[in-house]
């Protein structure tokens, strides 16, 4: 019965992962129902883990995050008591059952846990392929579109034909990437880093490259391709930091980095520069700006409104005069201002316990597991300045990433026990 157990998690969550990805959004785009659908899934498979699970995670690690998701679950039925009874909320019943229900995803991560327990590798292995899959079926509806005028998949286009942005001169109508582009991108490379064979090596580089290319050319996401960058650079500080010989790996870090910053200088400076939002030269200063106002609005509202429980849920769209302004545009700091300080330290609560675990136990370069763990926390804290990652679209990141949390730490605590 403990591998048919397994097996049942596996395959639930893969159902839940595919179906997050959109595959099967050919002819309408049907995100926030799947959302709604898919965290009823997490539901059940909790209730199943709970009546029959295959291990146990009991360490204090396990304990503060189920009152984190206690937390959170019982902040979205607070938000069901004030929308019904029209109390300090603006945000529709539409909102809070098909965006903020990706909270319930988080159920998923001591399911996840277990299955790491039993075959971890593979298991990883397969969700990095899922997402590398739907990255090119995507590029091909993508690329049938904006080169033959062809739509195949018009549910792919999640935000509209109408969402464009012009590179060299061509206008091209952009597709948004997935939940899982950074753990596909940074899983590939882990394995890059660590392959010991040029052909393992070739093998590894070119679904970086298509990573890369995808965030930037289809998705037109400089930030997603700055947080890879910032990412990557920062775990290798990082894991410098905590090798055995520090000074030499640290030496050859930084040498390594400024022979590539001199080297790509011009590209880097003028790449930044797109960042500007006074640079009306160029494509991307309007959305700077954008989310420069949002920010100054949307924080000005907290500011008039008590700043240790926020101004409460509001809806995505909000119309100020003739603009509209997106509360999802400004990342986890759109929690910050619904929710308050004390809200905030909530959301924020697994990065810090993550930083605070990944600190103080010691990191293994050659695994998977750790090397994963160390780069999704950190792109997870890097990429919260515009991605919120409780966010309907990416709410399914979250549970990969503190069931990898739950995992190192409990087989941390069994090899300190052994020692």
């Amino acid at each position: 019965m403990r591998v048919k157990y397994v097996t049942v998690y596996e395959w639930i969550i893969y159902i839940i992962i595919i179906l997050n990805l959109g595959f099967f959004n050919v002819f309408s785009s049907y995100s926030r129902l799947v959302t709604f659908m898919t965290a009823i899934l997490a539901v059940i498979l909790s209730i199943i883990y709970y009546l029959h699970p295959i291990y146990r995670f009991s360490d204090t690690t396990a304990k503060l995050l189920q009152l984190y998701i206690i937390c959170l679950i019982f902040i979205y039925f607070w938000n069901i008591i004030k929308v019904f009874a029209g109390v300090k909320s603006s945000a529709s019943i539409g909102t809070l059952f098909m965006s903020e229900s990706g909270w319930f995803l988080l159920l998923v991560s001591f399911p996840f846990a277990a299955i790491l327990k039993e075959k971890n590798f593979q298991f990883l292995k397969n969700i990095a392929y899922l997402g590398l899959v739907i990255l090119i079926v995507k590029f091909l509806v993508w690329f049938l579109y904006n080169y033959f005028s062809l739509l195949i998949a018009p549910g792919y286009f999640r935000l509209g034909l109408g969402w464009q942005r012009s590179i060299g001169g061509k206008v091209f109508t952009r597709m948004d990437g997935t939940f899982l582009d950074p753990f596909t991108f940074l899983y590939f490379y882990i394995k890059f880093r660590n392959s010991e064979k040029n052909s393992d090596r070739i093998y590894c580089a070119i679904p970086i490259l298509f990573c890369l290319f995808y965030e930037y050319f289809v998705y037109q996401s400089r930030s997603n391709v700055l947080y890879f960058i910032l990412t990557i650079f920062i775990t290798e500080l990082f894991l410098s930091l905590k090798s055995r010989n520090k000074t030499l790996s640290i030496g050859v870090f930084l040498l390594i980095s400024s022979l590539l910053f001199i080297i790509f200088k011009d590209y880097i400076v003028s790449f930044l520069n797109t960042f500007n939002p006074n640079d009306t030269m160029n494509a991307y200063s309007n959305s700077s700006a954008a989310r420069i106002f949002e920010i100054n609005y949307f924080g000005n509202l907290w500011k008039s409104s008590n700043i240790f429980t926020g101004f409460g849920l509001i809806n995505d769209t909000n119309i100020v005069g003739n603009s509209h302004l997106y509360i999802s545009d400004i990342g986890i700091l759109g929690y910050l201002f619904e929710y308050g300080y004390i809200g905030f330290f909530i959301f924020i609560f697994p990065f810090l316990l993550g930083l605070v675990i990944l600190i103080k136990n010691k990191i293994s370069r050659n695994n998977i597991v750790e090397s994963l763990l160390v780069m999704l926390n950190i792109y997870l804290i890097i990429g919260q300045v515009n991605l919120n990652p409780y966010w309907y679209t990416s709410a399914m990141l979250m549970p990969i990433f503190i069931g990898l949390l739950l995992y190192f730490e409990n087989e941390a605590n069994l090899k300190s026990n052994y020692s």
